[in-house]
């Protein structure tokens, strides 16, 4: 170490005091200017911050709850440099109100904006304190530099060269001046920017201090109050969980009471519709198979109608053929007996008239088959009319018994009229009969009477015999026309009698079917009452069971009652046991409070006996420190 200190001395002396005169002071502001340009690099982001971080504090909405400016203002922090002291403060805060979840109330914000962790944090003095004791140390440096080469050059054996060394110290008392006035000039100017940049910088922190604490800081009372507050709501919350628990175990009876019933009802309609369901498919079953029997006997009854009325045709046209045949037989006699009996004029004659009789007779016959033709008619029309009835029938049952009891009774008549019509027609045959007899008896006895007239009058049946030519010609055409109308007579005799046979069939297959009706609405009846007897039954049920729903509830009704009460004397216990707890509680805080006070008005007076004991011990060691100097 001796070696470099020699070496820098004699590299001074080498140099000149003059050329090192000059760079010590080049030295002495050149580190002047360096060390204050380092603070300010140092200081550079928290002066940036502070200066982001107010322009946003003041466009912060300060009516927000503690809540929302919580996260906003952690949004604005959120924005600086992780390793920003500024933002390591806030995140402390914020992790502690995140951790006591307090993020929606106020807490004491002075351990960590409070003066002196701000100053701390933002207005760190290191190069400051140390900018003029270096300055001033550097002049001291100078002055003893100047000196131990001014000193150096003295020599006292010749006054020549102490001529010189004389002007070698006053040189190097120059140098120990000027560095030393530099270093106090320079100490001196460092103080009035450290004052400078210190009152500013105290200025911005107490700005930022003021303003968290205006947003986030809570004084005593508050404090009190935001944890009386969580004490209530949490005693609220404690309130309405045994409320609940209460209600809850008090509805369940009800509940599993309300759920049995409803199930039970449930199950009762269920199996009600599932009857219901049987009941009308069996009536619907019923009325097809009724429906079907009735078509089914009805046309039966009308294929066989029908069947018989064309066997009726088919036999009425054989007899048709009969007829026509044993006429033209007749025919033929007739001719042989108009050619063999050709003198027999007066008897055809006798005949002609007879015929004339008989063509009246006939006429008549005519007219009377006409009104019962006409008769006839108006029986088909009546017949299909019931049929059309009794198709409608299906649908009315009870009114198809009326109608059928009436139908019954003009098919008795109908059937009446016909039997009264058919004797009518045999006595008409029986006495045209015996009126031909009794004719052809006569006609024969004149025929004896008048065979011997025939001889004598065999001229004059020569001369008439042209004329019963001509008369048994007009006779063939009336025959010829009488044939036709006695095949109809003969086939509507026939149909009329098999209309009334069917008609009968009818009439018995009606008086089959009404019994079998009878006792259809005999069952559909009980089904009925058995029907009504059940719905009576569910609906007794239904009530009782409404009954016992009615009971239960004015019994719920009643426990909600006994509950209400019992919740109401227990706020009202409760409400008095808060307010006693609250009064109780503002003693005791009174008590405590007063206590806090006693506690730090003594550690006030004990705090500032312990400055005056510091302030007294820093007396006596600055005197012993100029004691010592």
């Amino acid at each position: 170490m001796f070696a470099l200190f020699e070496s820098i001395y004699n590299w001074i002396n080498n140099i000149g005091l003059n050329s090192f005169t000059n760079g010590f002071l080049l030295f002495q502001v050149i580190f002047f200017g360096t060390y204050l340009a380092l603070h300010y690099y140092m200081e550079k982001e928290n002066i940036k911050a502070m200066k982001y971080i107010r322009t946003e504090l003041n466009n912060l909405d300060s009516s927000l709850n503690i809540k929302e400016l919580n996260k906003e203002i952690n949004k604005i922090f959120g924005k600086l440099k992780e390793n920003n002291p500024y933002r390591v403060q806030w995140e402390r805060y914020f992790s502690r109100v995140k951790k006591e979840n307090s993020v929606d109330e106020k807490i004491r914000v002075e351990p960590f904006f409070g003066y002196d962790v701000m100053h701390d944090t933002l207005g760190k003095r290191n190069i400051l304190d140390n900018g003029s004791g270096i300055h001033v140390s550097l002049g001291v440096l100078g002055t003893f530099i100047g000196l131990a080469i001014g000193l150096s050059g003295l020599n006292m054996a010749n006054p020549d060269l102490l001529r010189e060394g004389v002007s070698g110290l006053i040189g190097g008392m120059k140098t120990a001046f000027y560095t030393s006035v530099l270093g106090v000039v320079l100490s001196i100017v460092w103080i009035l920017l450290d004052s400078m940049i210190t009152r500013k910088r105290n200025e911005d922190i107490e700005w930022h201090i003021n303003k968290l604490h205006y947003f986030l800081n809570a004084d005593d009372e508050e404090i009190f109050l935001n944890r009386l507050e969580k004490i209530q709501q949490q005693q609220t919350e404690q309130m309405k969980t045994l409320l609940t628990d209460a209600l809850e175990k008090a509805m369940v009876p009800f509940v599993r009471t309300i759920e049995k019933g409803n199930q039970e009802i449930s199950q009762q309609m269920k199996e009600q519709h599932e009857t219901s369901l049987e009941h009308l498919h069996l009536m619907k079953n019923q009325s097809e198979d009724m429906a079907n029997r009735i078509m089914d006997g009805v046309s039966e009854s009308m294929n066989e109608s029908i069947h018989e009325f064309s066997q009726v045709l088919r036999l009425a046209q054989e007899n048709q053929g009969r007829m026509n045949s044993l006429l033209e037989n007749t025919v033929e006699q007739f001719n042989q007996a108009a050619e063999s009996n050709s003198n027999m004029i007066h008897k055809t004659e006798n005949m002609v008239s007879t015929f004339t009789n008989l063509s009246e007779q006939m006429d008549e016959t005519q007219r009377n088959y006409a009104s019962a033709q006409e008769n006839l008619l108006n029986a088909v029309n009546d017949i299909g009319n019931i049929q059309s009835m009794m198709v409608e029938h299906t649908a009315t049952q009870k009114e198809m018994i009326s109608h059928q009891q009436s139908f019954m009774s003009k098919s008795d008549e109908l059937v009446n009229q016909f039997v009264a019509f058919g004797d009518r027609m045999a006595e008409v045959q029986n006495s045209m009969i015996e009126t031909l007899v009794e004719k052809t008896d006569l006609v024969s006895k004149r025929f004896e009477d008048l065979s011997n007239e025939l001889v004598e009058a065999s001229n004059n049946q020569k001369e008439a015999s042209k004329d019963s030519a001509e008369f048994m010609e007009r006779a063939k055409v009336a025959i010829a026309e009488l044939v036709p109308l006695s095949e109809s007579l003969t086939t509507t005799i026939n149909g009329l009698s098999e209309l009334a046979e069917s008609i009968v069939e009818m009439k018995d297959m009606q008086e089959e079917m009404i019994p079998k009706l009878d006792s259809w609405n005999t069952a559909l009846v009980e089904d009925m009452r058995r029907f009504m007897t059940v719905t009576s039954d569910h609906l007794n049920g239904v009530t009782q069971q409404t009954r016992y729903s009615r009971e239960q509830w004015e019994s719920a009704a009643k426990h909600f009652e006994s509950i209400k009460d019992e919740l109401n004397s227990t706020m009202i216990s409760f409400k008095d046991n808060m307010n006693q707890g609250v009064s109780e509680t503002f003693k005791l805080f009174d008590e405590e409070l007063r206590e806090a006070v006693v506690h730090f008005k003594l550690m006030g007076e004990q705090y500032r006996n312990s400055v005056e004991h510091l302030t007294e011990y820093v007396n006596q060691i600055e005197e012993k420190v100029e004691q010592g100097v």
